[in-house]
């Protein structure tokens, strides 16, 4: 931005824009902005109550680590702040800013006041009012506790491969993909030579775990298939997995990774048990 006697001039590269400006640069203008105004007239952040609603939409990964970085330099200190976001990168980098203020216990062992908190927008379908309605909850545990998902995915699937009644329908279908996405981490780590995901089905370790070939058949073709659409057809129409299919795979993917790594299943399970006692 180029200060002239009307306001200002918008450059990229050096040369001046002629035409329209990305998404990406309005959000990274208003962003700026935004900060600029913070200590206008005598003002500070210290003093303010202050709201960003995702303010790294339409940037890129670099762009949304410079903006974190510059929220996190002049917002640091106000009275009062609030961070809506629906990024996961962008949620870890403010949880990891904000970790120490959200503990109610010093290295210590003396106790002080958390100054932080974590919470989620959840939207359910109130049949009662026949239309969506969302309220304000805590972040969940292991999401809030740890730098990725992979512990709170790893909950999801282990919860329903050990409960006995069902759930709403439509909290099975965003299964397949969280399978998907458990093994996937899981396997990186266990087989790192495997180029591919089917590969890993294929290792003597697998095939010698003594799980029903069947199972791992079904399980790797629920987590290749049902995750990731390889027709039009699966993107029209409903998919042909029942809710007992999407149990078994869970019940198996559980059974897999215990026999691969008893320590790390033992350790999982315990914070998962741990977890669902709270709830």
């Amino acid at each position: 931005l180029t200060l002239v006697d009307k306001g200002y001039k918008i450059y990229r590269h050096g040369k001046e824009i002629s035409g329209s400006i990305s998404e990406g640069e309005k959000t990274a203008i208003s962003l700026c902005y935004f900060i600029s105004k913070l200590n206008e007239d005598g003002n500070k952040a210290s003093s303010r109550i202050i709201v960003v609603d995702d303010p790294i939409s339409s940037l890129d990964t670099k762009a949304q680590n410079y903006a974190f970085g510059l929220i996190k330099e002049h917002l640091n200190e106000a009275s009062q702040l609030f961070v809506l976001t629906h990024n996961l990168h962008f949620m870890n980098e403010c949880k990891k800013w904000l970790r120490n203020r959200t503990k109610s216990s010093k290295p210590d062992g003396s106790t002080k006041e958390a100054t932080a908190r974590y919470f989620f927008l959840e939207t359910l379908h109130d049949e009662d009012l026949g239309r969506r309605r969302t309220i304000i909850t805590d972040l969940p545990k292991l999401l809030a506790e740890y730098d990725t998902e992979y512990h709170f995915l790893f909950s999801q699937v282990y919860q329903t491969s050990i409960e006995t009644g069902n759930r709403q329908l439509h909290a099975y279908y965003i299964l397949p993909n969280v399978i998907r996405k458990i093994l996937e981490t899981f396997f990186s780590f266990k087989f790192p030579r495997n180029q591919n995901f089917a590969d890993n089905f294929r290792a003597r370790k697998v095939q010698e775990t003594g799980i029903q070939k069947a199972k791992l058949e079904a399980l790797k073709r629920l987590s290749e298939l049902e995750s990731h659409a390889q027709t039009l057809d699966t993107l029209t129409s409903l998919s042909h997995i029942n809710i007992e299919e999407i149990k078994e795979a869970t019940r198996t993917a559980m059974e897999l990774i215990a026999a691969l790594d008893s320590d790390h299943f033992n350790e999982m399970k315990k914070k998962c048990n741990k977890v669902l006692s709270l709830n």
